[in-house]
């Protein structure tokens, strides 16, 4: 199983920075909510709330999931090429892994 820090994803979460925005604000909107649940449970983690951490993945999940679905209706609505292979690969796998967590 890769983890968060393997993606990146633990490095988004300390802060949101411009140069992971692309321009599409729903898409810029979700990663920023992306990158503040990841902070979140960073946060967390450091002092050891059980139930705040599962809290905080169960958030990451669904803002995960929401994300990617948004993500996948655009490719697809804009005949993003390999939409398909993100979609099932990358995307898939990451989150699993978040669903892993919980």
């Amino acid at each position: 199983m890769s983890n968060l820090r393997e993606v990146g994803a633990k490095d988004m979460g300390n802060h949101h920075t411009k140069d992971i925005e692309i321009g599409i604000p729903v898409l810029d909107e979700q990663h920023r909510a992306l990158t503040a649940s990841i902070a979140q449970l960073e946060g967390l983690v450091a002092h050891d709330g059980r139930a705040e951490i599962d809290a905080a993945l169960r958030s990451l999940a669904r803002v995960t999931k929401e994300h990617f679905d948004t993500e996948q209706q655009l490719m697809v609505a804009y005949d993003f090429p390999r939409h398909h292979e993100i979609a099932g690969g990358a995307h898939a796998r990451l989150y699993e892994d978040v669903v892993k967590l919980q």
